[in-house]
C-alpha cells in the first residue's frame, strides 16, 4: 500500500499569490485562497503567518471594522506570533498614522517582537511618520533585551526621518543616545562621518571625528580617506601660522570684539550705575570735584571718570541718555550687538 506524505505547504508558495489578489483588491478571491491554504498548513506558527495577510488585504480595501478589531488584538491578544504578524502588517501602511500610534502607545510590542528585523522596519516606519515619542518608548521597552542593537534602532529611526538635514539627524541621534544614557557604536560613528562626507558636510564630519576620538574610537583608513577627500573636491583647507593671518581677520571671521571697545563698554556700563546713584553718593561727590584738586602719585592711571568722559565724547553719547536703559544699552553694546 502506497505511502501518502503530507507536505507542509511553505509561505514561499503561496505568499506572491496572495500579495497579488492582495493587490489586485479581490477579496472573494483572497478567501477562498486563503482558506484552501490553512487546510494545508499544520503548524500553529504558519497559521498566525496568514493573520499578516489578512491584515494586508483589510487595509487595502479600507475594512475599518477589521483593522479596529487587529489592531485591538495586537493590544489585548494572546496569541503572540498572531500580535506580531498583524503588527508586520499595519507597520507597511504609511496613511495609518492614528492607528499606529495608538497600538505603539498602549502595547509594550518588544513582548511579542521575535527578530531583529522586525524592530528594524517598526523604527523605520516610526520615523517616516515622525513618530518620536512613540520611537523613544518603543527604543525605552526593548533597552533590556536588545541592548547590544539600540544603537542601530536609533540610526535607522533618524535616517528614516524625511527632509532631515545632517545637523538635525546628527542632533537626533545624540537627543536618543543621551536619553538612554549610552553612548554611538564604532559602526555608528563611522556612518555619520560617510553620510557627511557624501553630503560635503565636512565641517560636520570633522567634528563627529573628534567626537569619535574623544570616545577612544580611531576611525579606520578608508573613512579618514573620504574625509580627505571630500575636502579636496569642495576646495577646504586648514590654515596655520604660517599662512600669516592678521589678527583682525581672525576676528572679524570669528565675531570677536576687540578688547579695547570691550573695555569701553564696561567703563560706559559703570558709568550708568554711578549716573542714576544719589547725588551725595561718594562716587558722585568725587565725580562732582574739581581735576586740578586731585593730585595722583607717578604712573598711577588716570581717574576713571575723566576717561569715561572721553568715551561719551568719542561715541557721541549723552550723559542723560542713561535714563532710558535700552537706548542706552543698544548704543555701547558692542560684544553682541543687536
Amino acid at each position: 500500500m502506497p505511502v501518502q506524505l503530507e507536505l507542509e505547504l511553505e509561505e514561499e508558495t503561496y505568499g506572491p499569490l496572495l500579495k497579488y489578489i492582495i493587490n489586485m483588491g479581490d477579496v472573494g478571491q483572497f478567501q477562498i485562497f486563503s482558506k484552501l491554504i490553512k487546510d494545508h498548513i499544520h503548524n500553529s506558527k504558519s497559521i498566525s503567518r496568514l493573520g499578516y495577510y489578512d491584515m494586508l488585504m483589510w487595509i487595502r480595501v479600507n475594512d475599518e471594522a477589521m483593522i479596529r478589531y487587529a489592531c485591538e488584538y495586537i493590544i489585548r491578544g494572546e496569541t503572540d506570533e498572531l500580535r506580531e504578524n498583524y503588527l508586520l502588517a499595519l507597520c507597511e501602511s504609511d496613511d495609518r498614522k492614528a492607528q499606529i500610534s495608538d497600538v505603539f502607545k498602549n502595547t509594550d510590542v518588544a513582548e511579542f517582537t521575535s527578530t531583529d528585523e522586525i524592530f528594524s522596519n517598526m523604527f523605520k516606519l516610526l520615523g517616516r511618520l515622525q513618530l518620536k515619542s512613540e520611537a523613544e518608548k518603543l527604543l525605552l521597552d526593548c533597552y533590556d533585551d536588545y541592548l547590544e542593537e539600540i544603537s542601530n534602532f536609533i540610526d535607522i529611526y533618524a535616517f528614516s526621518i524625511p527632509n532631515l538635514e545632517v545637523e538635525h539627524i546628527i542632533k537626533e541621534i545624540e537627543n536618543l543616545h543621551g536619553l538612554l544614557k549610552i553612548s554611538p557604536t564604532f559602526s555608528l560613528y563611522e556612518k555619520l562621518i560617510l553620510y557627511c562626507c557624501g553630503k560635503n558636510k565636512v565641517d560636520v564630519a570633522i567634528n563627529i571625528v573628534d567626537k569619535m576620538c574623544e570616545a577612544y574610537f580611531m576611525p579606520s583608513s578608508h573613512v579618514m580617506q573620504s574625509v580627505l577627500e571630500t575636502c579636496s573636491e569642495t576646495n577646504q583647507n586648514f590654515q596655520t601660522r604660517r599662512d600669516r593671518i592678521t589678527n583682525d581677520t581672525i576676528r572679524e571671521r570669528f565675531g570677536v570684539t576687540p578688547i579695547v571697545k570691550m573695555m569701553v563698554e564696561n567703563r560706559l556700563r559703570w558709568f550708568e550705575l554711578v549716573e542714576k546713584r544719589l547725588v551725595d553718593v561718594v562716587v558722585q561727590r568725587v565725580d562732582q570735584m574739581e581735576e586740578g584738586e586731585i593730585r595722583r602719585g607717578r604712573e598711577r592711571p588716570r581717574k576713571i571718570i575723566i576717561t569715561v568722559r572721553k568715551d561719551l565724547e568719542v561715541n557721541e553719547l549723552d550723559p542723560y541718555m542713561v535714563y532710558d536703559r535700552k537706548l542706552w544699552h543698544n548704543l555701547i553694546n558692542v560684544t553682541n550687538p543687536t
